[in-house]
Order: structure tokens, then C-alpha cells, then sequence
């Protein structure tokens, strides 16, 4: 039985609540935790773009003539979730639920 995905107002919830256990409630982790829900955003944004256009699409150069490139959104998706993932070990906490790092395209 597949897992319900949590909202992000759900998980920043979550977040906001394991920070405050610990007494972490300053701007600081705020700031940290909203910088999260918007890279989980882009993560998805990312997914998203790979899936339609694929690891390598074909694309018009100026000259006329075409041309097979990588899609940048891989590299892009990597730094957001190793960005992601280091946010939360700064904040000290776990994003249980989340799941968008073994979400399938």
C-alpha cells in the first residue's frame, strides 16, 4: 500500500515541530527550513523536466542544425538534493515522509 505524500505545509509542520522539541527556534532555522520547502519544490520542478524531456533531448543550435545535448536539470537535481540533504543535517532533524529523493520519475 503506497505511503499518502505529505504536503509541504505538512512537512515544514514537522520540521517546525522536531526543531522546537529540541529548542531550536530561532530565524536562523526558520530561514533553513524554508529553504528547504522551496528546494523540495525545485526537486519536484526538476523531476518533472527530466521525465518530459529525457536524460538527452535534441536541441537547434543558432547555426540551423541539430544537436543532441545532456539535460542540465540532471546536474541541477543533484545539487538540489545534496543541498536538500545538508540543510536538514544542519538542522539536526529527519524528513520522514518527504521520500522525494526514491520518488520515481
Amino acid at each position: 500500500m503506497a505511503r499518502k505524500k505529505k504536503t509541504n505545509a505538512e512537512i515544514k509542520e514537522s520540521l517546525m515541530s522536531q526543531l522546537k522539541t529540541m529548542g531550536k527556534s530561532s530565524a536562523h532555522f526558520e530561514n533553513l527550513v524554508d529553504e528547504y520547502i522551496y528546494l523540495l519544490g525545485l526537486i519536484k520542478n526538476l523531476k518533472q523536466d527530466i521525465k518530459k524531456r529525457g536524460i538527452k533531448y535534441t536541441e537547434t543550435m543558432s547555426t540551423g542544425f541539430s544537436k543532441t545535448v545532456n539535460n542540465p536539470s540532471i546536474k541541477d537535481l543533484m545539487a538540489a538534493n545534496k543541498q536538500a540533504l545538508a540543510i536538514l543535517h544542519e538542522l539536526g532533524v529527519t524528513a520522514e515522509g518527504t521520500d522525494f529523493l526514491n520518488e520515481k520519475m
